[in-house]
């Protein structure tokens, strides 16, 4: 069967933690790879994530809080299973902040919402 679709996938890095990650010097050596394909087969390429990314704020709420080992563990309604899922299979390091910082700041665990133990978002927080 003759090729006539290449599609290279995913996996194109998001700036997360806004070092001015650069996506033209990423796709480079795909460019150079790719340069060579003959100009009857289709390229296809799924950069979802780069693209919706930057303009995506998830927002969760504390659904349930508690002091374990003196340091306090706050349980959000989403977790591994669900939108912070990208932390586990793609090693995302999610930024997370809180617009509710009243008052001195202290190390916490963030947890998901299904009492799993590896369903853990950030042990020291």
């Amino acid at each position: 069967m003759p090729l006539k679709i290449l599609d290279i996938g995913g996996g194109f890095p998001v700036d997360y933690d806004q070092t001015g990650f650069d996506i033209n010097s990423f796709c480079d050596p795909i460019r150079k790879s790719l340069a060579g394909v003959p100009s009857n087969i289709k390229l296809l390429a799924e950069p979802g994530r780069f693209i919706s990314a930057p303009c995506i704020t998830s927002v969760s709420s504390v659904m349930g809080k508690a002091l374990r080992n003196e340091k306090t563990w706050y349980y959000l309604d989403d977790g591994l299973y669900g939108t912070y899922n990208g932390q586990l299979y793609d090693h995302i390091d999610y930024p997370i902040s809180t617009p509710y910082n009243y008052g001195s700041l202290r190390t916490c665990a963030l947890s998901g919402p299904t009492c799993d133990s590896f369903d853990m978002i950030r042990e020291e927080i």
